[in-house]
């Protein structure tokens, strides 16, 4: 396997929101785990075997990180509402003091923050390598695009974070993803939907919030980027997908690549003639106007399936003589959801009668 970083040409259109990304983000959790039956199998390599199990930690890590978050906060619990006992032994002369080790502490706070910093600052040092910020439009907004999008991932994670653990939950309960086709165009949610989907990351942060400003509030400084993205869950669902702050970013040269700079000729022609196809009425309106012009209601008509007619002179039907066949309309709809007497005869015939 080989993978291109400098390909060029190739386009992918990534979900317009964060609802679709959860949808999409939904099938591939379960078809990377899918591979974990595969690691076994002989003749496998380990590079292959190290793609599988990368592409599995990367949806197993949300759980593992919730994990330690609620441990944290358990033992965080555990030394607030326990006493403390100095003198453990019945004939012990010297006190037993709390152990607090700040120095590992920051060794460890250190350590996670170069784990999740260091590969974005080498990719965009690497960059102003390359003729990449150039045409991106030079290292100052590489750079800025670097902060601006480490801040906007830090907001998202915690969402993600409880979404791809209730996907994996679901994953191992056996209740399949399907495989619908992924929304490429959008627009931005509503209020009422971003509420619907975010309400429950909104209590929970809101939640902790209180608790922590009650009984700990020196946590509130190590928990504040989780709590920031789950209160401000349905503010950062609905901006990312907004369009009028996709080109406010895209105005100040924020995370704009070198085809949106200068877009090849493909994408300009696609583009253009996506403008000039007629735009889909929707509501009542296109039946309205489907009502109120014949020539469309004549093609409209000429697209529909054939359906069979019915014969007059074998139907059967009770009551008059058949019509003539000039002055008989055919039917386009099963005549025995609507006659309840005798099921009449279909003609297959030409002409049917």
């Amino acid at each position: 396997m080989r993978l291109d970083h400098d390909l060029r040409g190739s386009f992918e259109g990534c979900p317009p929101t964060l609802l679709d990304m959860a949808v999409r983000e939904r099938r591939w959790a379960q078809g990377n785990l899918q591979h974990s039956r595969l690691l076994g199998i002989r003749g496998l390599r380990g590079v292959s075997r190290a793609h599988m199990i990368i592409g599995i930690m990367g949806f197993l890590m949300s759980p593992l990180w919730l994990a330690l978050i609620l441990v944290g906060l358990v033992l965080s619990a555990t030394v607030l509402l326990s006493t403390p006992e100095y003198f453990p032994n019945a004939y012990q002369l010297f006190p037993e003091w709390p152990v607090f080790d700040s120095r590992r502490m920051l060794w460890l706070f250190a350590i996670a923050m170069g784990l999740l910093l260091l590969p974005k600052f080498i990719a965009t040092f690497r960059a102003w390598a390359r003729p990449l910020a150039r045409n991106s439009g030079g290292r100052v907004r590489i750079f800025a695009s670097a902060i601006f999008e480490t801040i906007l991932s830090a907001l998202i994670a915690p969402v993600q974070m409880l979404v791809q653990t209730r996907q994996i939950f679901e994953i191992l309960s056996g209740r399949d993803s399907g495989w619908n086709a992924q929304t490429r165009a959008g627009s931005m949610p509503s209020w009422t939907v971003v509420l619907r989907h975010h309400w429950a990351h909104v209590a929970l942060g809101l939640g902790t919030l209180i608790v922590l400003a009650t009984f700990s509030p020196a946590q509130l400084i190590w928990l504040s980027p989780i709590l920031a993205g789950l209160i401000l869950s349905p503010l950062t669902s609905r901006l990312s997908a907004s369009p009028v702050f996709g080109r406010w970013a895209r105005l100040r040269g924020l995370l704009v690549t070198p085809e949106e700079r200068d877009p090849p000729a493909i994408l300009t022609e696609a583009a253009a003639i996506s403008r000039t196809l007629p735009q889909p009425l929707a509501g009542r309106d296109g039946l309205l106007r489907l009502g109120g012009e014949a020539d469309l209601l004549a093609r409209h008509v000429g697209m529909l399936a054939p359906c069979p007619t019915i014969c007059p002179a074998r139907s059967g039907w009770p009551g008059s003589p058949p019509a003539p066949r000039s002055t008989m309309p055919p039917i386009r709809s099963r005549p025995w959801t609507i006659w309840t007497g005798p099921r009449p005869t279909r003609c297959f015939s030409t002409p049917p009668c």
